[in-house]
């Protein structure tokens, strides 16, 4: 009857585990400070989405135990099992909502750390036309005396 929840538990289980991202990369150690600190916080981001997702697949899996538990411990004497159902499922979907948050500053990140490269592209860009126009200029000159 529950396994179809147990095999998306478990799925999730799984997703979680192999999008555990690894730790920084050598060259990423090597950048300046801001970049190491977009990677950080990236890293962080994506760590936390992979606990969330790993939280819910459990969560799934031991929903069908909620009520018995509830009536177990002695809540359901004060407050009915429904009720604790629908409590369980609205942090099931809170969680979501922080993972579909996370994702959203995610990209927003993203894209904001692409434009800050090149914004700096464009910078270096223009020093070096520079630098190449003042060097044609002196071999021009150069050339004419």
């Amino acid at each position: 009857m529950y396994l179809f929840s147990y095999l998306f538990a478990a799925a999730l289980l799984m997703v979680s585990i192999f999008m555990m991202p690894k730790g920084p990369s050598q060259a990423e150690k090597k950048l300046d400070e801001d970049l190491r600190q977009y990677f950080f916080k990236q890293f962080r981001r994506r760590t936390t989405v992979c606990y969330l997702i790993g939280s819910i697949g459990i969560m799934i899996a031991i929903a069908p135990f909620v009520e018995s538990i509830v009536i177990m411990i002695g809540i359901a004497s004060f407050i009915h099992a429904s009720v604790c159902l629908l409590i369980y499922w609205s942090v099931v979907l809170l969680l979501v909502a922080w993972i579909v948050g996370l994702a959203g500053i995610d990209m927003i990140s993203t894209s904001n750390y692409y434009l800050i490269l090149r914004d700096r592209q464009i910078v270096e860009r223009r020093v070096l036309e520079e630098v190449a126009r003042k060097r044609k200029e002196e071999l021009k000159s150069e050339s004419e005396e």
